[in-house]
């Protein structure tokens, strides 16, 4: 339970308020002024979902409520009185209004290419509901006005008006000019009286002047006197008037009850409008704060970095000053801080900003905070300041303990305690011993506690006692000053004496108050002064030891990088080297093909470009610095053993081990070859995986696949992978691969069958005929 006495003494109805002026419909504002924090997690999770995407449409799309949006309530209760009670029209307006506003946050949504989230299922029950009523928007002005295209039989009842209008004016104008007639009137103008045209008579032509008389100026010299040949004309005006009224009256009735008949619709469009609306002033005043919403946290959690209190700090701007943020954390294993530190040091509002931003944490507000990690509390309290009641004959200590007595007595978790200047109000002793009792009693119960005190018997149980720590209000000596930072780890000073010095009370006074205070009182503040000094000489030397830490790791990053650029630039070197020798070479080999005859010159040029190609190959692979296949692969651990993947150090190939002897040495397979080498020159290592290859069977072994695809490729480049790969296949110890080379033109089948008949590895080749698609499949038999 979290009463409203609460609310009240961590203010925040005044951040309430504050988002209700950032709301742009009444009822959103009037909502966000109710909002209490919410105590079940998936009502949170649905509002802080909701204020989110307010968060992401305000930075993609902009708002999705518009300005201005009337109050609904008054069209609302007369809808729901039933038949009898029409809308005026302002009140049909407004509806409308709203409707269209859903149906333009939809089409928003659309332009935008949302296709999910909760604003989207929130408005797609309300899509086109406006669609009725849209126009009134354009017939209805927004001062009340019903236009004449509102509905047909309004527009001719007033086109009847306007014509008698002006016939009954024209009359009486040519009455006014009459020369006869002119003698009567006071002036010569035409008015109206209780809705009826009359012309201004002079008092003493009453008599000679017949017709009805509407009244008298304030004179009394002029009477307003509809005179006896307009008496029909008025009468046919009144009627038409009241003509007009009547298709006034129908046309709001219609509207009424179209808009009655989908009641639940209209209420459920101002309700998800409210919601959005109310989202969006959370988002907003998110922003203005720079704050974020604070990540959801376990029950024993608080976690507060470089936390702000909204209403303090903007007070403090206002004066040109600036909050020092609060660092703050509580978790399941330390949940009990007891704060201590000077007068006017920042204990309180330390205390009460924790409070206040739990409270805004389950309003789904955004927390103006570096990082937040808050809990969902089922139950908050807190016992703070004076509470002395004359009327109830309570001193101040009475009073707070009969709020105490109500706070022990809250049973719902997870629970939040705030305690002020716990221990205070009566004897030191008594107060430090109670304070001590009310810190453990709520512990037991697992609730989060944060107290503030300045009893050194609390700041010291504190320190030693299984679950709770101590924070300090950081205090200047030299300046007499606080600092209103929050040290956590140590007990603050109260300074007082300092303080009364530093504010000018007379120095003998202070001094004799030294003496009374004893040696056990002066030799207990020397202790805590002392201990502070340690604990902020380690801090000092735990930053010095991160900030060398970070110094050092920053010179690694830069010794890293100049090696590998530096490799990278002896690799390039390399390469730039390598293709200028294989060039000289193949110039070289290109004047010795000259000389060979036209028969003898093709399998001379493909013998030379396949030694050109292995040359590159080894050569890259012996280049310095460059690693082995078998040093990229991860060290498996543990002892050498048959039949697992080993890595020869020497070599640094990769091979199955076959045998392991008692003289230390072991027979290792590395590439179809048995190699005998010490054991201690073996690392084991996670074997190779190769992903199986498509095709009509076959496997892998050692690494190597038993086929080759060259389907697609041009013949030359074709031919030097082709070679690579009987090379591979050769240590490998395959004994017959495949070559899939495809049909089409049959080019490079040919220069396959061609290639595979000159080489020298290569006992037997075929077409794989006997299988469906065979042609396009050579078989190839190795030297073994």
């Amino acid at each position: 339970m979290i009463t409203p006495t609460t609310l009240a003494a961590l203010e925040l109805p005044a951040v309430l308020e504050e988002i209700a002026r950032r709301a742009r419909t009444p009822t959103a504002a009037e909502a966000a002024r109710a909002m209490r924090p919410l105590v079940h997690v998936p009502a949170l999770e649905a509002a802080r979902l909701g204020v989110a995407e307010a968060g992401r449409c305000l930075d993609k799309i902009g708002d999705l409520v518009p300005l201005d949006l009337p109050d609904p309530g008054p069209a609302l209760e007369r809808l729901r009185r039933g038949e009898g009670s029409n809308l005026d029209p302002l009140e049909a307006r407004t509806v409308a209004a709203w409707l269209t506003a859903a149906d333009e946050a939809l089409s928003m949504l659309d332009d935008a290419g949302v296709e999910g989230g909760g604003f989207l299922e929130r408005l797609e029950p309300l899509r086109d509901l406006s669609q009725p009523y849209s126009d009134l928007l354009r017939v209805i002005t927004p001062s009340g006005e019903v236009e004449d295209e509102a509905s047909p039989d309004l527009a001719d009842a007033r086109r009847r008006v306007r014509g008698l209008r002006a016939q009954l004016v024209e009359t009486l104008e040519r009455l006014t000019q009459d020369v006869d007639t002119e003698r009567h009137l006071q002036d010569r103008f035409v008015t109206v009286r209780g809705e009826r045209y009359v012309v201004p008579v002079r008092t003493e032509s009453r008599n000679d002047f017949p017709g009805i008389l509407h009244g008298t100026s304030s004179t009394g010299h002029t009477l307003f006197v509809e005179p006896m040949a307009t008496i029909e004309l008025n009468n046919n005006l009144v009627a038409a008037r009241e003509g007009e009224q009547q298709q006034l009256r129908l046309f709001l009735a219609d509207i009424t009850s179209s808009l009655r008949r989908r009641l639940p619709e209209v209420e459920a469009a101002v309700q998800v409008m409210t919601e959005t609306d109310l989202d969006f002033a959370r988002a907003r005043w998110g922003r203005e704060r720079l704050a974020s919403l604070a990540e959801m946290a376990g029950e024993g959690e608080v976690l507060l970095e470089e936390a702000r209190h909204p209403l303090l700090e903007s007070s403090l701007k206002a004066l040109g000053q600036t909050l020092v943020p609060l660092d703050v954390r509580l978790e399941s294993e330390l949940k009990v801080l007891v704060i201590s530190g000077p007068n006017a040091g920042g204990k309180t509002v330390a205390l009460k900003t924790v409070g206040l931003l739990c409270l805004m944490h389950q309003c789904a507000i955004p927390i103006p905070a570096r990082r937040a990690r808050l809990p969902t509390l089922t139950s908050a309290a807190i016992d703070i300041g004076d509470q002395q009641s004359i009327a109830e004959s309570l001193s101040t200590f009475s009073a707070r303990m009969r709020n105490l007595v109500a706070m022990t007595q809250i049973k719902e978790t997870p629970m939040l305690i705030l305690l002020d200047e716990l221990g205070g109000g009566t004897d030191p002793m008594e107060g430090g011993a109670l304070g001590i009792a009310l810190l453990e009693h709520f512990r037991n119960r697992g609730a989060l506690v944060v107290a503030t005190t300045h009893h050194d018997m609390i700041r010291a149980h504190a320190l030693s006692a299984p679950g709770m720590a101590s924070a300090a209000m950081e205090f200047d000596a030299d300046r007499l000053l606080p600092t209103f930072r929050l040290r956590p780890g140590l007990p603050g000073v109260s300074a007082g004496l300092d303080l009364a010095e530093h504010l000018g009370l007379p120095r003998r006074i202070v001094k004799e108050a030294r003496r009374l205070l004893g040696g056990a009182g002066q030799q207990a503040a020397t202790l805590l002064a002392r201990l502070r000094e340690l604990v902020e000489q380690s801090e000092r030397r735990v930053d010095e030891l991160d900030q060398k830490q970070h110094q050092l790791e920053e010179q690694r990053a830069r010794l890293d990088e100049t090696a590998q650029r530096r490799e990278s630039e002896r690799a390039a070197e390399f390469e730039k080297n390598l293709i200028e020798a294989l060039d000289e070479i193949r110039q070289q080999g290109a004047r010795a093909l000259e000389r060979l005859s036209a028969r003898e010159r093709p399998k001379a040029r493909r013998a030379l470009e396949r030694g050109l190609g292995k040359v590159a190959a080894a050569a890259r692979q012996r280049r310095p610095g460059r690693p082995s296949e078998a040093d990229t692969l991860p060290e498996a651990g543990g002892e050498v053993t048959v039949g697992g993947s080993v890595r020869v150090r020497s070599l640094g190939k990769q091979g199955i081990v076959e045998d392991v002897r008692a003289s230390g040495e072991a027979s290792v397979l590395v590439g179809g070859i048995r190699l005998r080498v010490p054991v201690g020159d073996l690392v084991p290592v996670e074997p190779a995986v190769q992903p199986a290859r498509s095709g009509w069977g076959g496997g892998i072994r050692s690494g190597i696949p038993d086929r080759l695809e060259l389907i697609g490729m041009r013949v030359e480049p074709a031919l030097q992978r082709l070679d690579k790969f009987l090379d591979d296949s050769m240590l490998a110890g395959h004994q017959e691969v495949r070559v899939i080379h495809g049909s089409g033109s049959g080019r490079l089948r040919q220069a396959v069958g061609e290639f595979l008949a000159e080489h020298e590895q290569v006992e037997e080749h075929r077409l794989e005929i006997e299988r469906p698609g065979g042609e396009g499949v050579t078989l190839v038999r190795l030297r073994v």
